[in-house]
């Protein structure tokens, strides 16, 4: 069995219905269409909701000519067939680069399934 990998980034609530691998409960789909904000929240998070797990990551970017720190969110939702990743773009910032880590799946994968489109299906020997 293949997986699929779908990517979105600064999705609107209809983009995200009609990519999502499967009815998501409220409290998840409001979390991947919430707006980055990082005082404080939202925090990195791993929940399991039923038959799929949610996620919430960040990474932290480092401006050094500007003396300053800003983080790049990149929510998650894992089924036993889908990777469904939502890339958020902090204001006056850039996204999260997604591209690196296709390369670097797709170097320890199979070269023949590598595609550049937004959604990508992987072997099913596939580990990220």
């Amino acid at each position: 069995m293949a997986v699929n990998w779908i990517d979105l980034l600064d999705p609107t609530a209809d983009e995200l219905r009609s990519s999502a691998p499967r009815q998501l409960e409220e409290s998840a789909f409001e979390l991947l269409l919430q707006q980055p904000e990082h005082e404080d929240e939202p925090r990195p998070t791993l929940q399991g909701h039923g038959d799929y797990v949610f996620g919430v990551f960040l990474s932290a970017v480092v401006v050094r000519e500007e003396d300053r720190v800003y983080y790049q969110e990149i929510d998650v939702v894992l089924t036993h067939d889908t990777i469904l990743t939502v890339r958020k773009t902090p204001q006056g910032c850039h996204p999260y680069e997604i591209e690196p880590l296709r390369e670097s799946v797709n170097r320890r994968t199979h070269p023949a399934w590598w595609r550049t489109a937004s959604s990508t299906t992987l072997p099913s020997d596939t580990s990220i």
